[in-house]
């Protein structure tokens, strides 16, 4: 798992300016490495995984790819601030009907981010 982790860290830490194949490479070695996870392991460590996975597919600006990633870890460890995220994703991607409904799901999980009226 802490391999794992290295790998997403470093993807996600390549300056902007660093070409992508070498962020690409790095998430394809990550994707890999939490398919081969074991199952009973650390839901919250795999989760945190998968959304960082997400979190740098969003800087490759690929938001179906970063959706699926921050699916992925919902279905391992609901988490509201990973759901915001994933309705960033669908936003980007166009899905606004998927992105209102992570938002709506997000505020009512967390009210105290929802606008006061």
């Amino acid at each position: 798992m802490r391999s794992l982790v290295a790998l997403v860290l470093t993807a996600a830490v390549l300056p902007a300016a660093d070409p992508t194949d070498k962020k690409k490479e790095l998430l394809e070695q990550a994707v890999k490495a939490l398919t081969d996870i074991d199952p009973k392991g650390k839901k919250a460590d795999v989760a945190a995984a998968y959304a960082r996975v997400g979190d740098v597919f969003m800087q490759l600006r690929e938001p179906e790819k970063a959706a699926d990633a921050f699916g992925k870890s919902l279905d391992t460890n609901p988490d509201p601030r990973v759901q915001d995220r994933r309705g960033d994703a669908y936003l980007w991607a166009g899905k606004f009907a998927d992105a209102v409904a992570d938002y709506d799901a997000f505020l009512k999980a967390e009210p105290k981010f929802a606008p006061k009226h």
